[in-house]
């Protein structure tokens, strides 16, 4: 959830409340879809953070967000644009996210189970 109340969604969805909205998107505080925010992911969405700033951390099996190649992992501004300046380039999906007090971010991976 946003300071401003709004409730950012994330995952495999191609729509929301009847708008195209692909694997992301912001509702209102009344639940109803924000049509100013459609950063358009290609792929699954698994984690958003929002960051003391209010930029928005997003991160799953995307490739592309927003028309620019952003791998697993991306910024957004808080109008729902990518940030330019944030391209970590991740190699694999990036399950989880999480900010830290001092603005520092985690990042969260699935790693395969072995069996011997």
């Amino acid at each position: 959830m946003q300071a401003d109340g709004k409730i950012l969604v994330g995952g495999a969805f191609s729509t929301m409340g009847g708008l195209t909205r692909n694997h992301v998107a912001r509702l209102n505080a009344d639940g109803s879809v924000d049509s100013g925010f459609d950063p358009d992911a290609n792929g699954d969405v698994s984690a958003l953070a929002v960051q003391a700033d209010g930029k928005i951390l997003v991160s799953g099996g995307f490739t592309n967000l927003g028309g620019l190649t952003r791998n697993y992992i991306a910024r957004l501004n808080t109008d729902g644009s990518v940030d330019a300046d944030f391209n970590p380039g991740a190699n694999d999906y990036v399950n989880g996210l999480a900010v830290q007090a001092d603005g520092k971010i985690l990042v969260g991976v699935d790693l395969p189970i072995w069996a011997d």
